[in-house]
């Protein structure tokens, strides 16, 4: 029953305030000033349409629902501006499907082309659009697809031939090349009931780095090698400047002004300082500067420091390939050492995925992988020989070679291998 009640009362609401439009275009009715004005429009119905709520039996307080009715459907998430859109509310749904005339949303422009930008720069842009439909128009919310843009909707309640805009702020700090942004805006227009706002930027990078990688490949412990940097103002302008950060204690750095054709520039010169071992090392370091358009300038350079043990081939890992059923295979490792004081090389192993395939009449396992240091240069220069046999009875092995050394920058070595075992028709 209480059901029947609320449909009925819901009908005689739509029906009543289809007939009683209130007039939002005073500045009184909008928001927050509906609260406080003297002038703003009474929030109980008139006699007549209160009675036949009552008479419904609805039960809802009668004395918010014009102004409910009033307010954009909710779609249940927060809003820069604080407000919180309810998840569960019949009077507003109640009034977005209410029937009518439809409204309509027409743009005067959906694109907008901010043309050459230098990065860092921010521009702005104003969407101006009318309701030309019959019914009130109301805009349920305004999504920018990317955190560089901020929409802003001047009104989100029109009535028909009522105009409103929505502003845009672009950022171009992070970006570069051809741009192209969207802004998605929301609805109750029948017809168009999600809009695609388009704006594209083509961003000039303010700054060039050549190279755009400063990248030492790798650096062996104990070597200073030096490059260098040249960072020019593209936009013609002079700058100087203020401070370089290294933001490395592993890099040592100088900077001296230049041109680069036309163009001012500086050199910043990169040494890499005899230090400890450290791999896969990549800096930012910063260039502080007095340029009218940007203050900071930020490059990259990379370096793997290794210790003064070289390894051939280089990395930490052998790979035997595709074998022959039937072949016998080997790899070779080559340990340089690259220091006066000895290496010694001790606790070879050698384990794999085969290490219990093959059980032996006194108890032990075959070893289809063995391994064979040999000292080609006395605490100078080793090969360790990884022979795998001609009988290994999977298709594809695996495993590790370990090892240890009297160097403290390589204490313990460990080298993956893997192959495969091919049959051939």
């Amino acid at each position: 029953m209480k059901t029947i009640h609320w449909l009925a009362g819901a009908v005689l609401l739509s029906g009543a305030l289809a007939c009683e439009r209130v007039n939002l275009a005073e500045p009184s009715e909008v928001g927050d000033a509906a609260e406080t004005s003297s002038t703003a429009v009474s929030k109980t119905p008139t006699p007549d349409i209160q009675d036949r709520i009552q008479a419904s039996g609805y039960a809802t307080s009668v004395d918010r629902a014009p102004e409910a009715l009033r307010q954009p459907p909710e779609s249940g998430h927060q809003h820069a501006d604080g407000t919180t859109h309810a998840d569960e509310n019949p009077l507003a749904e109640l009034a977005d499907a209410a029937s009518g005339p439809p409204p309509s949303i027409v743009f005067e422009s959906l694109e907008h082309d901010f043309g050459r930008i230098y990065q860092g720069e921010k521009r702005e842009h104003t969407y101006q659009f009318v309701n030309e439909g019959e019914g009130d128009l109301i805009i349920k919310d305004v999504r920018p697809t990317c955190g560089c843009t901020v929409g802003d909707v001047s009104s989100k309640f029109l009535r028909p031939g009522e105009k409103a805009t929505i502003d845009i702020d672009f950022d171009s700090t992070k970006f570069s090349g051809p741009v192209t942004k969207f802004i998605k805006v929301f609805s109750n227009d029948p017809q168009r009931q999600v809009l695609d706002l388009k704006f594209t930027a083509e961003i000039v990078r303010l700054f060039e780095t050549n190279p755009p990688l400063v990248n030492f490949l790798d650096v062996y412990k104990g070597d200073t090698p030096e490059k260098s940097v040249t960072i020019t103002a593209t936009d013609g302008s002079d700058f100087e400047v203020q401070e370089l950060v290294p933001n490395s204690p592993f890099l040592d750095m100088s900077f001296e002004k230049t041109m680069d054709g036309e163009n001012h520039a500086v050199r910043v010169d990169i040494t890499v300082k005899n230090t400890s071992v450290v791999q896969n090392l990549l800096a930012r370091p910063v260039l502080k500067i007095d340029h009218p358009r940007m203050k900071e300038v930020t490059f990259a350079v990379r370096a793997n420091i290794q210790p003064n043990v070289a390894f051939e081939p280089n990395g930490n890992r052998l790979t035997f390939g595709d074998i022959p059923r039937g072949q016998a295979s080997e790899q070779t490792l080559t340990i340089r050492n690259l220091e006066s004081e000895p290496l010694e090389i001790t606790d070879l192993k050698i384990e794999s995925n085969l290490d219990v395939r093959t059980k032996l009449e006194d108890g032990t396992y075959k070893k289809y992988i063995q391994a064979e240091l040999e000292e080609v240069k006395p605490g100078q220069e080793y090969r360790i020989v990884l022979r795998a046999s001609d009988d290994i009875p999977d298709r594809y092995f695996h495993g590790r070679l370990t090892f240890s050394t009297n160097n403290p920058d390589v204490p313990n070595k460990m080298i993956a291998f893997h192959g495969f075992i091919r049959d051939d028709k």
